[in-house]
């Protein structure tokens, strides 16, 4: 038995969460994949994506002490993809930051 059990046991639970959320987003990749190449590829607003972000996780990002700053060229052009694919995985990059980076730091 390790000399102290408890902090052991806490560790243990801290990985097996990490781990819970690894098989959580390579499920959602593989659902991504599984459904195939058949994406709908329209113009899409960069800016409005990321402001879009902004707006979704200005909160969450306070609430853990931390700041979330979006800067968006004012000449980003358009881009070409499907949106709901865009959105899904601008909000697994966000959250996974947001998750991973220690309370009060940028």
């Amino acid at each position: 038995m390790p000399p102290d059990p408890q902090k052991y046991l806490e560790r243990l639970g801290a990985r097996l969460r990490r781990l819970s959320e690894t098989i959580g987003e390579l499920l959602s990749i593989a659902q991504v994949r599984a459904q195939g190449p058949e994406l709908e590829a329209w113009p899409v607003e960069a800016r409005t994506l990321a402001l879009d972000m902004e707006r979704t996780f200005r909160d969450a990002a306070a609430a853990k002490g931390l700041r979330l700053t979006v800067t968006v060229a004012d000449d980003l052009p358009d881009i070409l993809g499907d949106t709901d694919k865009l959105m899904q995985m601008l909000e697994n990059l966000v959250s996974n930051a947001l998750k991973y980076t220690p309370r009060g730091g940028d």
